[in-house]
Order: structure tokens, then C-alpha cells, then sequence
């Protein structure tokens, strides 16, 4: 009777696996993040349930796809069960090791887009594949490195304004209150902290109703007709229609408004003369207090939402002249801005090196001998880059590009350089690494613009005779290639340009600094000091 019993319990069990929904394998296209997940389900749906080595053999080759799928191929001569375990062992190695995992986590991580202002779903996706890595930093080692502040520096950096500010505030006070510095983790905890808070199914959308008047409403009927390429005048020509246009603009917008919002008289508020009299802060704290759009003057919307942006008068930017910031000449000089023209509305700013060549050969740069390659080829060249942490870009020769063999997207950027400005021609080239001539650890490069000439030359590279006269620069040792400059790296890049190593100047001679590229030597190497001439003297 109990065998009976057992007997019929198995026979409703197996019932009722039977009405349940088929299970689903994934096919498997070299993807690491996905390789647990594929490999773990294989071994529970097919092979624990067939012993059969060639079957399960031709089961992975038909569940993979691309590279693995080549691999498992390469193992079907051989006998059915060593080809079985040996088609694993492939698919382990190139595919499912700690270290391809964590890099595969990280450069997912730290080239995420960046995420506008009340975008609650991007943020929602951003938090869940950022707690999916924290998760993974459990088990795999190789993940800790999302706790280096510059990791972490990058991934806030992708967030909108708003709550960047505020884990600033709560990364200080952990720090005061635990005396050492939030780690990944925290950081994690607090974004799915802000996405709860943002989606909270009552008070979760808090934005202002817009409410557009008459006026406004009436001018949407006649859109302004959209300007198509560069934004940025290049000729004499242009630039006469661009103002002429402009001038348009605001004897429309002033028809349109019969009095003006802060004097009061029959101007358009862009023509008022009391108003351009305030201080810069004093004109934005009362367009804030008016709730008037900061792109065309008008109220009823924000400026994110304006599709008629006024442009200054000064610059020829999309923004009202009189919100035009005058800056110093001390401010602007050793400043050149690169803005990368996609559409009127959306102009990406970046700020490079601003050098004029201007000085001595003696005073030497952050100048490194590296080797660089694509991510994804095998041909490495040998060349200097120039670390400029004043650049927000970084920048390649055209002959780099052509020595690598690659092709870059072709695309124009308005440079400014000492107060000038032009469109220049360039070529976006991704996919790129560096590294020092020891070649340990690869950096990876972000989109890199290309110029036909770096603003530096090969007189403003360190060398080692150049510092032997300073005895506390003795440990330093610079390598020595036969290239010229070919790579800007800037701020873009904070791994390769963050300090492992500092040797502080003496008198008014340079200073060393080490990165993962190698060192650098910063400074006149002419003019020394009074004790590191007679040590020189002495020495000869």
C-alpha cells in the first residue's frame, strides 16, 4: 500500500510538470554578461536530463551563435565525450571567466549615456544594471575596481545635475560620520533610494503643468524654419544673414508683446535697456522669480522646452545677448572651446588645449611615450601623447588614425582658440586603448577627434639628460621612442591622468608626476637653483 501511495505521488508530480510552460534556452552569442545565465540553464534543461555527450554536443553547437558557435564547431571531430567537455571548457574560457565578466560589467557601466533631467525610466534602467553589477561584486573580484573614486566620479557624472548635488552632500557626510569615503555600494543604495522616491505612484510626478499663453500659442503656429548643418557662421556672408535674421526675430517677438514684463514700456523684454543695466545674477534671479524662458524671453515654458531660442548678438550662441557672460581676457586666454555641431538645439561643449606655441623649449610638457591599438585588432604603434588635464577632449593626429588602419566618422567642430574661432573638418575614431611602453594595463580611449597637428612639438618633451642636473628628480626614468606627438589625452580620461606618484619641484625647478602611462616632467628644466648648479658642477 505505501509502494502504491509512493507510485501515485510520483504520477501526480510528473502531471503536473507536465502542464507546466516549456522551458526556454536562450541561444548564446558571446555576449559574458549573458553567459551564467545560458550555461546554467543548458546544464538543467538538456544535460542532466540526457547522458548522452554527443547529443549534448550538437544541443550547445545548436544553442550558440557567432564566435561560440564557431568554437563548439571546432570540437565536433573529436570523440563525443571529450568533445563535449572540451566545447565547455572553450566556451569558460573566452566567455565566462571572472575577468571578461567584470570588464564586460564595467565598460557597460562607465559608457552608459548620460541621463537628462526627469528621464525617471532611463534612471530606473541605469539603477537596475548598476545594483546587477554591485551584485556581481560579491562573487568576482575584479568588480572592485567600481570603488575607485574615478570609476565612481564617471558614473555620477552620468546623472542629471540634480541628484549629482545631492550624493555630493551625502558622500561628505558619510565620510565625517563612518571617517571614510562611500564606497560603490552606497552609492548604488542611493540611486535606487532617489528612483523610489521619483516613482512613487502618488507624489511621484511633482512637475509644473506648463501653460502656454495666447501670444505664444499664436507663434507656434509659424515656426521658425530650421537651419540645416553648422549652427556657426563661417563667412562674413553668413554671419550678416545669421544677425539679419536675428534682428527679424526680435522685431517679431517685440510686435508680438505690447509692454515690457519688467519696465513696462512697448518693447519686447530682450530690447530692455533698464534690464540689460543689471547684474548678471540680477537678471537671472528675476527670470527665474517670472518663470521667463532663459532661450527666447517669453514665459509659459522652460528652456529645455523652447524651439525659438534668441542668438546672442556677441557670440552667436543660442541665448538672449543680454544673458551674454563677459568674461576676462585672463579667463579666456589658454582656453579654446570645441563644440560639436549636431543639431540647433543641442550643442555638446568641450574645452582643449589652448598652448599658442608661445615661449621657451626649456619649459617641458606632460609628455609621455605610450603605445596605442584598437580594441579590437592586434597592430600597436609606438608614439608620445601629451597629458592635458585643461582639455575635456582628447585628440589624435590623422596620421595615427592611418597608421592604426582605421576610419573615423566624419563630423565638424567649431574651434576656438585666444578669442578665435573656426569650423574645422575632423573624424571621430572610437575603440582605442593605451597604455606605457611596459604595455601591463591597457586604458580605454572615449571617442577621440582627429587634427592633422597636436598643439605642442617635440622640444617641449622631457628627457633624461634633461634632469639629470636635479638630484631629486634622480629616480625618475624617462624612455625615449623616435615619434613625434600624436595623442592628446585630456580630463576625459581620468585614469590616465590621475597621479600615482608625485616628486614635489625644488627651487624653481620641475616636478615629476606618475601615472599608469609612465612619468612626466612638468616645468623649466633651464633655469636651476643655486644647489643643484654646484651638484652639476661637482658631478663634471
Amino acid at each position: 500500500m505505501e509502494r502504491q501511495n509512493e507510485i501515485t505521488a510520483l504520477l501526480v508530480h510528473q502531471q503536473s510538470l507536465s502542464s507546466m510552460p516549456k522551458k526556454e534556452i536562450q541561444v548564446f552569442d558571446g555576449d559574458p554578461l549573458q553567459y551564467q545565465m545560458f550555461i546554467k540553464s543548458f546544464e538543467h534543461s538538456i544535460e542532466s536530463k540526457n547522458q548522452s555527450h554527443k547529443d549534448c554536443l550538437y544541443y550547445l553547437e545548436q544553442y550558440t551563435r557567432g564566435q561560440p558557435r564557431e568554437l563548439v564547431r571546432s570540437c565536433l571531430h573529436m570523440a563525443p565525450d571529450r568533445g563535449f567537455r572540451k566545447a565547455k571548457s572553450l566556451l569558460q574560457e573566452h566567455f565566462g571567466n571572472e575577468h571578461k565578466i567584470a570588464t564586460a560589467y564595467m565598460e557597460r557601466a562607465l559608457s552608459w549615456s548620460s541621463i537628462k533631467a526627469d528621464d525617471t525610466k532611463a534612471l530606473q534602467a541605469y539603477t537596475l544594471f548598476l545594483r546587477g553589477c554591485c551584485n556581481t561584486m560579491e562573487d568576482i573580484n575584479y568588480m572592485h575596481e567600481l570603488d575607485m573614486p574615478s570609476n565612481m566620479l564617471i558614473v555620477i557624472k552620468k546623472l542629471p545635475y540634480r541628484l549629482r548635488d545631492i550624493w555630493r552632500t551625502m558622500a561628505c557626510n558619510f565620510q565625517e560620520e563612518h571617517n571614510q569615503r562611500a564606497t560603490f555600494k552606497n552609492m548604488v543604495d542611493f540611486l535606487e533610494k532617489q528612483v523610489k522616491i521619483l516613482t512613487h505612484p502618488i507624489f511621484g510626478d511633482i512637475k509644473d503643468t506648463p501653460t502656454v499663453s495666447k501670444d505664444v500659442r499664436k507663434s507656434k503656429s509659424q515656426p521658425y524654419p530650421k537651419l540645416k548643418g553648422s549652427i556657426f557662421a563661417t563667412t562674413v556672408t553668413d554671419a550678416e544673414k545669421k544677425n539679419d535674421k536675428g534682428t527679424k526675430e526680435k522685431e517679431s517677438l517685440s510686435a508680438a508683446v505690447k509692454n515690457c514684463l519688467f519696465c513696462g514700456g512697448g518693447h519686447a523684454l530682450e530690447m530692455c535697456s533698464q534690464l540689460e543695466m543689471r547684474t548678471h545674477n540680477e537678471k537671472i534671479a528675476y527670470l527665474k522669480e517670472n518663470g521667463v524662458c532663459f532661450g527666447c524671453l517669453c514665459k509659459g515654458h522652460i528652456s529645455k522646452d523652447c524651439r525659438k531660442r534668441l542668438s546672442c548678438n556677441i557670440c552667436g550662441l543660442k541665448h538672449p545677448s543680454m544673458l551674454h557672460i563677459h568674461q576676462r581676457r585672463s579667463e579666456m586666454e589658454g582656453q579654446a572651446d570645441v563644440k560639436k555641431v549636431t543639431k540647433p538645439s543641442a550643442v555638446a561643449s568641450v574645452q582643449t588645449s589652448g598652448l599658442t606655441g608661445a615661449g621657451e623649449d626649456n619649459c617641458k610638457l606632460s609628455i609621455v611615450p605610450v603605445q596605442v591599438k584598437a580594441r579590437k585588432g592586434n597592430l600597436t604603434v609606438h608614439t608620445y601623447a601629451f597629458l592635458d588635464p585643461g582639455s575635456n577632449a582628447s585628440f589624435c593626429t590623422v596620421g595615427l588614425m592611418n597608421k592604426l588602419n582605421l576610419q573615423g566618422r566624419r563630423s565638424n567642430i567649431l574651434l576656438r582658440t585666444m578669442g578665435q574661432r573656426k569650423v574645422v573638418e575632423t573624424s571621430i575614431v572610437s575603440g582605442l586603448e593605451v597604455a606605457g611602453l611596459d604595455g601591463r594595463k591597457f586604458c580605454d580611449l572615449p571617442g577621440i577627434y582627429t587634427q592633422k597637428t597636436m598643439p605642442v612639438h617635440k622640444g617641449n618633451i622631457p628627457h633624461q639628460n634633461d634632469i639629470n642636473c636635479w638630484p631629486h628628480l634622480r629616480d625618475v626614468h624617462l624612455p625615449e621612442i623616435d615619434s613625434e606627438i600624436e595623442l592628446l589625452i585630456g580630463s576625459d580620461v581620468p585614469k590616465a591622468l590621475e597621479p600615482l606618484d608625485v616628486i614635489r619641484s625644488v627651487g624653481d625647478g620641475p616636478y615629476a608626476v606618475k601615472t599608469m602611462l609612465g612619468w612626466t616632467v612638468n616645468g623649466p628644466l633651464g633655469g636651476k637653483n643655486d644647489e643643484a648648479q654646484d651638484i652639476c658642477c661637482e658631478a663634471g
